[in-house]
């Protein structure tokens, strides 16, 4: 299984773009996942996301497959 993730705050750069349009060529859709493509992140990079949020989609995004 491959899921495709795409961060909310993502969705008009280039990490967003290309994560669309690698699940469209693969006949999937995009998941979105809250903050940024580095959601998963608490800021201990310098690049704060949303680790708590994320973890709770992952969570949402596994068990449904």
């Amino acid at each position: 299984m491959v899921v495709i993730a795409v961060g909310t705050e993502s969705q008009g750069f280039l990490t967003g773009r290309t994560s669309v349009a690698t699940a469209e060529a693969l006949g999937e859709e995009a998941t979105e996942f809250p903050s940024n493509h580095g959601g998963f992140f608490g800021g201990e990079f310098g690049h704060s996301g949303q680790p708590e949020a994320f973890a709770a989609r992952l969570r949402e995004v596994l068990e449904d497959r």
